[in-house]
């Protein structure tokens, strides 16, 4: 049984239909029962969920996922989300996955594997109001888009990508601009720290772990 504004998922498999966007979307809450399976591509999926504020993730079965772009693009309201534990060892593509969530307060991504992913550009663009991003659990050595990935994070304080490896990024192209200069960036080494200071100068807490 579900509330006015609340859309639950409980069958074996889902494939995005008669989920309206923008002015005409009433989705609040997201909740996923047990034995989900989604499909390779969730490209668009919840995009422009203006009223969405919260989505809660945990029992999903995301092996077979590719594509997660855009995913949750423009919900400006979303506060919270949780991808804690997600299998997403064959994602390739997270662009924009949470651009325009200006609102989003929380995120979690916790015990993810993302070793195949390539493509992180517009990833927290314009996330005003997130403070803390906690990208530890995250495998980038195949990553080559990185641009915009964190644009107009205007309050963010804290970055932790101490995991990353940025070697095999061509285009970083305002990866970092529109953030606090103060904001403190861990890396795992004087490396990547030279990466990302040589190349955005402004930055003066980038910081070796």
């Amino acid at each position: 049984k579900t509330r006015v504004g609340e859309l639950l998922f409980c069958m074996s498999s889902y494939y995005k239909k008669d989920v309206k966007e923008g002015e005409k979307s009433t989705i609040e809450n997201i909740t996923f029962e047990k034995n989900i399976i989604l499909p390779s591509s969730m490209k668009h999926m919840f995009i422009q969920q203006y009223k969405l504020k919260t989505v809660n993730m945990s029992n999903l079965d995301t092996s077979n996922v590719t594509d997660m772009g855009a995913m949750f693009d423009d919900c400006s309201s979303l506060q919270s989300i949780s991808f804690k534990g997600l299998n997403l060892s064959k994602v390739k593509n997270m662009c924009a996955i949470l651009e325009g969530c200006r609102a989003l307060k929380s995120v979690d991504f916790t015990g993810v594997n993302t070793k195949s992913l390539t493509d992180m550009s517009f990833m927290f663009n314009d996330c005003r109001n997130l403070k803390e991003i906690d990208m530890t659990s995250f495998n980038t050595d195949k990553v080559t888009n990185s641009y915009y990935m964190f644009l107009n994070c205007t309050t963010v304080t804290e970055i932790d990508i101490r995991n990353a490896d940025f070697s095999n990024v061509t285009n970083y192209n305002l990866m970092f601009s529109g953030i606090p200069n103060n904001t403190k960036i861990y890396v795992k080494n004087a490396t990547i720290k030279s990466w990302i200071t040589q190349k955005f100068s402004n930055l003066t807490g980038v910081t070796t772990i």
